[in-house]
């Protein structure tokens, strides 16, 4: 299983419910690291994976935004609410022995696909666990995403239900939002 740890971690922090007012005891907002480690419980014990590989943005520019200068600038940036989760959910995920990656000027994204196209056989099927959409460019025979929405409903995409819901191949997903 590979997690999109950006994803979850925002999908986490923006869906709070209860979870948004936990702090740590000197009062550092801890409610996205809660929901997390809940939503990844959740889908261990559900999928129950061999291997798993949280890969996770770094802060600094990527090679896409030295080559492209309007790449992702209307975006905004990650609340400070969130952000100052970061290092608490990682050594956390530490803490468990869960390998997570990251590496300097590339987004989690390119992390994911890297690790989905090498270790996604019949032997080994990848269960990508992402709320991003550009992941179903990924998907094969062997490479399913785990999509989570709201209230803790999930669709499980393949290859074939991508088609069916955007009339588009996998490999068709990047040139159908252009």
């Amino acid at each position: 299983m590979i997690i999109d740890g950006n994803s979850i971690i925002n999908r986490a922090f923006f869906g709070l419910g209860q979870g948004g007012r936990l702090t740590a005891p000197d009062g550092t907002p801890t409610g996205a690291v809660y929901t997390f480690l809940n939503m990844f419980l959740r889908y261990f014990n559900e999928y129950q994976p061999t291997h798993i590989c949280i890969a996770f943005d770094r802060p600094e520019p990527t090679f896409r935004h030295k080559r492209y200068e309007d790449y992702k600038a209307t975006r905004k940036g990650m609340p400070e609410e969130l952000a100052v989760q970061m290092p608490i959910l990682k050594s956390c995920l530490e803490a468990l022995r869960i390998y997570n990656v990251e590496k300097a000027g590339y987004e989690a994204d390119d992390i994911i696909g890297t690790f989905a196209a090498r270790y996604g056989s019949k032997e080994l099927p990848v269960y990508i666990l992402s709320g991003d959409r550009d992941d179903f460019q990924l998907l094969n025979e062997n490479v399913t995403q785990i999509y989570p929405q709201n209230r803790g409903e999930t669709t499980v995409y393949t290859p074939e239900l991508v088609f069916e819901k955007m009339g588009v191949r996998p490999d068709q997903v990047v040139i159908s939002k252009l």
